[in-house]
Parts: C-alpha cells; sequence; structure tokens
C-alpha cells in the first residue's frame, strides 16, 4: 500500500522538470489541506452552537474539501494554473473558515496561515493573482470583525476555553513547515533553472564561436572564390581582345592589298565570298584608296569559284565606292560563272574594266 501511494505521489505527468518539482509541492499542500480539512469537520459538531449552525459551518468545511479534491484532480490531469487557482482559493477559504470560528483576538497563526496562499501565488503565478489574495485576505478579516461585532452568535464556536499555547505554537509550526516547504523548493527550483540557463549559455556561446568560425571559414572560402573569379573574368577578357585582334588580322590578311607602282593597288580575293567578308573587302578597299591616293583598283577575282546575284551586287558597289574616292575599278581572272552572275545581277559591264588575267591587267 505504502509503495502504490508513493508512486502515485510521483505519477505527475508535467515535461517541464521545473513545472514538475512546483507541480509535486502543490500536491502536497493540497493532500495535507484536505486531510486537515477533513479533521475539522468534527469541530462545528462539538462546538457550541445550535444545529444550523454546525450544519451549515460543516457545509463550509465540505466545499473547502471539494475545493482541494477538485484542485487535485486538475494538477493529476495537468492543468496547472486552474489547480493553482483552486489551490490558493481553497487554502483561504479554509482558513478563513477557521478565522471566522476562533474569532480575531486567538486567530494569530491563522492569520500568520493566510500568507501561504499568498506565497504560492507570488511564486507560482505571478503579482496579479498575488493581489488578488492580498484583497481575499483583507477581506476575510474585514468580514470576521463585522460578524464578531455584529453576529457574534456565529464567531468563536471553535475558540479554545483556555489559553491555547499549544494550538498557537503547532498553528506557526505548521504554516511556518508548509511556507518553508515552499520557498525551499522554489529555492532549489529556481538553482536548478539558474544552473540550466548558464549551462545553456555556455553551449550557445561555443555555438556561436563555432558558427562564427565557420563563417569565417566560409567567406574566407567566397573570399578566393570571388578572386579565382575575378582573375578569370580579367583572363577571359584578355582572351576575348586577342581574339578580336587575330579576328582583326585574320580579316586583313584575308583580304590583301598589294600596292603597285603607278598607284595602283592589287587585291586578290579567294574562296567563297560572304556578306562579313564582302563588307570588309569594301572598307578596307576605300581605305587604302584614301591613304595611298590610288588611281586604279584591280580586283582578282580568279580564286573566287562561283559569284551569285548578292555577290555581284556587293563587288558593284565596292566598284561604285572607289570610283566615288576617284580611282577606277577593274574586274581580273573573270571566267565563265563570274560573268554570268555579274550579267544576271544586272550590272552594265558594257562599261566594267575587266581582264582575263592579271598580266594583261598590269600591261594594259
Amino acid at each position: 500500500m505504502k509503495r502504490f501511494f508513493q508512486q502515485w505521489l510521483h505519477s505527475l505527468s508535467y515535461s517541464d522538470p521545473i513545472q514538475l518539482q512546483q507541480a509535486q509541492i502543490m500536491q502536497g499542500i493540497l493532500l495535507g489541506s484536505f486531510l486537515a480539512s477533513t479533521g475539522a469537520l468534527i469541530v462545528p459538531f462539538i462546538a457550541p452552537v445550535t444545529t444550523a449552525q454546525s450544519i451549515g459551518i460543516a457545509i463550509a468545511i465540505g466545499a473547502a474539501i471539494m475545493i482541494f479534491l477538485g484542485a487535485l484532480l486538475l494538477l493529476r490531469r495537468n492543468y496547472f494554473k486552474l489547480a493553482l487557482f483552486g489551490s490558493v482559493f481553497g487554502l483561504s477559504f479554509f482558513l478563513l473558515i477557521m478565522l471566522l470560528g476562533t474569532g480575531l483576538a486567538d486567530s494569530g497563526a491563522i492569520i500568520f496561515g493566510l500568507a501561504v496562499p499568498m506565497a504560492l501565488a507570488s511564486l507560482l503565478s505571478g503579482r496579479k493573482l498575488t493581489f488578488v489574495m492580498i484583497g481575499v485576505g483583507m477581506l476575510g478579516l474585514i468580514v470576521t470583525a463585522l460578524a464578531e461585532a455584529f453576529v457574534p452568535q456565529i464567531t468563536g464556536f471553535a475558540k479554545p476555553m483556555d489559553k491555547n499555547y499549544g494550538g498557537i505554537i503547532g498553528g506557526y509550526m505548521a504554516v511556518a513547515l508548509v511556507l518553508g516547504m515552499v520557498l525551499s523548493s522554489y529555492s532549489s527550483a529556481l538553482s536548478t533553472a539558474l544552473s540550466s540557463a548558464r549551462t545553456r549559455q555556455t553551449e550557445l556561446e561555443l555555438l556561436q564561436a563555432s558558427l562564427e568560425k565557420t563563417v569565417a571559414e566560409r567567406t574566407a572560402t567566397l573570399q578566393n572564390t570571388l578572386a579565382e573569379l575575378k582573375q578569370r573574368a580579367t583572363e577571359q577578357t584578355q582572351l576575348l581582345e586577342a581574339n578580336q585582334q587575330q579576328a582583326a588580322v585574320i580579316r586583313e590578311l584575308g583580304v590583301p592589298i598589294i600596292p603597285l607602282g603607278g598607284r595602283r593597288l592589287v587585291v586578290p580575293l579567294v574562296g567563297q565570298l560572304d556578306s562579313d567578308r564582302l563588307a570588309t573587302i569594301r572598307e578596307r578597299v576605300i581605305t587604302a584608296v584614301v591613304q595611298q591616293r590610288a588611281r586604279q583598283v584591280l580586283l582578282d577575282v580568279t580564286g573566287v569559284p562561283l559569284v551569285d546575284v548578292y555577290m555581284a551586287g556587293e563587288l558593284a558597289a565596292v566598284i561604285a565606292a572607289t570610283s566615288l574616292v576617284g580611282a577606277e575599278t577593274a574586274l581580273v581572272g573573270i571566267n565563265p560563272d563570274v560573268a554570268q552572275g555579274l550579267v544576271g545581277s544586272g550590272i552594265d559591264v558594257s562599261r566594267l574594266p575587266a581582264f582575263a588575267t592579271l598580266e594583261q591587267a598590269l600591261n594594259s
């Protein structure tokens, strides 16, 4: 039986260890209050009061017992706040009944006992409930004082007939033990909470240091990566510039311009002529004519396999542009396919100087 009771006392299921310890304290107070109020049920029946008064007092004590049982049930079902409210109000109600039974003059220990629900409210709930319990205690003292003044027959039913030193000392000891148990347990819970907080603070500091180290390492890695990317970007820019320069050189080499005596220029064309190359030919020929003050440009198309309508039109544009800057243009190395392309383009070939070979053009 004892083992079962101990298991029942320690079967509270609160996840928070601090709240679990507070719940165990409250459970002990509720059980002690239940036993005390149950034992007090005999007082109204042996006190010098009427039967009606005895029944009324017994009902009041029974109400306090039900409050304690309800609070204990709520506490066992993890309704901590509701159980706390029931505990402090039940204690205050029971103590006020005892205060009414003994009277103000002989209620030193009971008045001191009103500090118990106030202490519970202050330690376990907060300021609001504490002030409420102070108000309840003050209201009980005022009601008792008024009852002694105007309805004395309902007060003092439990008043001792002689000096009750044992009751006073015993009451004081009971109240002091309850308060001491509550305050020491709360102090232990507070110390545990502070120790846990310090441990967590240390863990957080270590975690923060680890995070700072990780951030520093990753920042250094990112900086190195950015430096490599910048270096690669610079190298790519340099390569692009080199490619552009090479492309310009290739374009120039793809359209060679050979100066001859008598302010002549020979432009040998080899391979297929596309739009980009034709634009380069036009630009380079005009620039060379202006720079070298050439009078004649020989476009050697011997190496061009085919001249379509578009190419013929572009060659005609080159011829027209060179004439505008003061040079005469002649076509050299015209084969039958090139001739057909020129005729098909609609160019007036009758006015276009043309030579079958470069030798003929140079000897003309």
